[in-house]
């Protein structure tokens, strides 16, 4: 399970890549997810983990609309 700051350095850095003009996917956003939580020797996020997880941050629905 990701921690809140690392949740939060996804979101950031997903606004990041929106303001720089770059459209983020969700394959992305799945990736970046794996990749934190195999640093701690955690398993990979489900399938639909990248959609839930935009859809509950209203900072990233703006990303992907």
């Amino acid at each position: 399970m990701l921690t809140a700051t690392e949740e939060q350095t996804i979101v950031q850095y997903i606004l990041n890549l929106d303001s720089r003009g770059f459209a983020p996917r969700l394959c992305e956003v799945a990736d970046m997810a794996d990749k934190l939580l195999a640093v701690c020797g955690g398993k990979a996020v489900s399938k639909r983990w990248a959609e839930r997880f935009v859809t509950r941050s209203a900072e990233l629905k703006m990303a992907f609309n």
